[in-house]
Formats: C-alpha cells, structure tokens, sequence
C-alpha cells in the first residue's frame, strides 16, 4: 500500500479563516468530536485538538504534494511520503506491517501479502494454492478452484498417457 500525501481543508471553529493540513498516510478522515470536525491520519489524531473545523466546511483529498492554496493558511507537509511503499508479512496468519516487528518485509503491497496469508495462512475461500499443502510457500500463489480444477485434470490425463 503507498502512503499518500492528504490535504484536509475547512474553515476554523472561532473564525472565519480557511485553513489546510498536509499529511502522509494510507487512511485519512474527519471524526466529530464535541461539535467540531477533527482531522485524524492511520488512526491518530494529528495536532491533538488544535485542528478542528466546521461541521460542513471539511473536504479531505489526495494531492500529489503539499503545494499551498492561496487564500488558506497552511500547515503540515508530504516532504516524507513521496512514492514511499509499505511492505508486509504475513505474521500467524495476518498481514502486519514490517515496521511493525521490524520483519523483512517480503510482500510491496498489503493486496499481495493477504493473497497468500489469508484465513490463517491459507488461500481465500473459492481459491486453491498451487502447492498441494495448505499454506502458499514464498513464490507460489493462490488461484482460482476451477483453474486449478482444469490444471489437475490435464496433469490426470498426462499421468495416464502410454509413453
């Protein structure tokens, strides 16, 4: 998953001034808190209670940088996230960010980790790993039942050629 560079945007709680905050991170949102829309960044809340904006005036939108909007006072910036990839691994069965236990990171995006780690480690329900065991090794990969279906009849119908 690629961390983005978000800008929240709003007019101020006590006044009439338009304000944006540039972050990075892979999911942003307003939450209403005491009447107020404050902004919060991968389940943090950023500026602690000091960024808060009019119910109705937040807009929330990925921008390729932190470029300022005139007419806005600005704050924070995306001078860290440009193009910045998060890797995973699969840990007991689910995805966990490598930063996390500081793990080797083996899979560049969490679509590619949950494609193998998955329901404990083990394909997704209607698909079948290439590997006849349970869990998918590094370098296999889960497929679709019927494909793997029409794969076993063809290996059925080789095993069962005269040579």
């Amino acid at each position: 998953m690629t961390i983005q560079c978000w800008r929240f945007a709003g007019q101020g709680v006590h006044n009439d001034t338009h304000y944006e905050y540039f972050a990075c991170g892979t999911n942003a949102s307003f939450q209403l808190s005491g009447g107020v829309q404050l902004l919060y960044l991968d389940g943090e809340n950023l500026g602690g209670g000091g960024f808060n904006y009019r119910t109705g005036t937040q807009s929330l939108s990925v921008v390729p940088d932190d470029t300022p909007t005139p007419g806005y006072q600005t704050f924070g910036n995306c001078t860290n996230c440009k193009n910045k990839v998060i890797f995973y691994d699969c840990i007991n069965g689910n995805c966990t960010d490598k930063t996390q236990y500081n793990t080797p990171g083996i899979y560049k995006s969490l679509t590619d980790c949950q494609a193998v780690c998955a329901n404990g480690g083990s394909c997704g329900d209607g698909k079948q790993c290439v590997d006849p065991t349970t869990f998918c090794p590094a370098g296999k990969v889960c497929i679709d039942d019927s494909e793997f279906s029409s794969i076993q009849n063809l290996i059925s119908g080789i095993n069962n050629e005269v040579c």
